[in-house]
C-alpha cells in the first residue's frame, strides 16, 4: 500500500532541492530497508548491540546501551577486531529502491552518521558523482571543482571501507564520541 503525504511539501523546500541549496542529513534509520541476501535486514541499534554482545561479551549485557557494549567490546578485544566485526555486519547490504532515488535529487550536500556504503552504491552509474569527505585534510573543494555534477558527501562517523584507518574510527563507543566531539570543538 502506497502511503501518501498528508500535506504537500512547501514550495520553498522544493525550490531549495531544485536549486541545490538543500542539504540531506541521513541518520541510522536511513539504512532500514537495505537489501542483503538471504533477506537479512540492516540491524537497528538494539540488534547491533545484541550482535556485539554475542560476539564479544559472551551474550551478556544485552540490557545495556549500544554505547556501553561497544566500550566493553573494544576494551576486551581491540579496536581493529571490533571495527572489522562492524564492517562485516554491514558490507553486504545494497541500496533499496528508495535509496536509489537519492541521486535523482539535486542536493547541495549530503551528510550521514552511517558507516554503510548504501549511498555510495546508489550513486554508482548515476549522473551525479559523490565527492566523499571522510578524513580531515582532504581537498574536497578541489575534487568538487574537478568533477562536474558532483555533490559533497560527508561521512561523520567513519566508513566501513576504511575500517582499519584508526584516524577515522567508526564512532560507536563513548571514547570515540568524546574524541570526535573534542576534535570538532
Amino acid at each position: 500500500m502506497k502511503k501518501e503525504l498528508s500535506e504537500p511539501l512547501p514550495d520553498a523546500l522544493i525550490d531549495a532541492v531544485r536549486e541545490a541549496r538543500a542539504v540531506l542529513f541521513l541518520g541510522a534509520g536511513a539504512s532500514r530497508g537495505a537489501v542483503h541476501q538471504p533477506q537479512e535486514e540492516v540491524p537497528d541499534g538494539n540488534q547491533l548491540r545484541d550482535l556485539i554482545c554475542d560476539r564479544f561479551l559472551n551474550g551478556e549485557m544485552k540490557s545495556a546501551s549500544l554505547l556501553e557494549c561497544a566500550d566493553y567490546a573494544i576494551d576486551s578485544h581491540d579496536l581493529g577486531t571490533f571495527q572489522q566485526f562492524i564492517r562485516d555486519r554491514f558490507i553486504g547490504f545494497q541500496p533499496a529502491a528508495f535509496h536509489k532515488l537519492v541521486p535523482t535529487f539535486n542536493w547541495g550536500a549530503i551528510f550521514t552518521t552511517n558507516y554503510d556504503l548504501l549511498i555510495e552504491r546508489a550513486y554508482e552509474g548515476q549522473d551525479f558523482a559523490l565527492v566523499r569527505y571522510i578524513k580531515d585534510g582532504q581537498k574536497v573543494d578541489l575534487e568538487l571543482k574537478q568533477k562536474s555534477n558532483s555533490v559533497l558527501f560527508t561521512k561523520l562517523h567513519g566508513t566501513i571501507d576504511h575500517y582499519m584507518d584508526f584516524d577515522i574510527p567508526l564512532i560507536l563507543s563513548s571514547d570515540q564520541y568524546v574524541a570526535f566531539t573534542q576534535d570538532k570543538a
